[in-house]
């Protein structure tokens, strides 16, 4: 099963009260709205470090993104997890 969770950077600004069970049981999780987080007041590099911090484990870093669809920054990170975790492409394109 594929799941990705994309909280917004409104809901989510890196600190650890509002990091629920969402955040670390997902397989992917996606900081979306980075073009906003100036306007809320959102620190970038502490939602960075929080979610890498949040979701180590000693089978190593889940995935995760910072995405701005204004830019398409992250898109296409996010586009090739669902392809190959959620088997749309075939296994010899993985």
């Amino acid at each position: 099963m594929c799941m990705v969770l994309t909280a917004s950077t409104t809901t989510v600004t890196g600190t650890e009260a509002q990091a629920g069970s969402s955040l670390l049981d997902q397989l992917h999780l996606n900081l979306a709205r980075a073009d906003l987080a100036p306007y809320v007041d959102a620190n970038l590099e502490v939602m960075r470090a929080d979610t890498i911090r949040m979701r180590t484990s000693a089978k190593g870093l889940k995935p995760f993104v910072l995405t701005n669809l204004k830019t398409l920054s992250g898109l296409a990170e996010v586009v090739a997890f669902i392809e190959t975790k959620g088997m749309l492409l075939p296994a010899a394109n993985q």
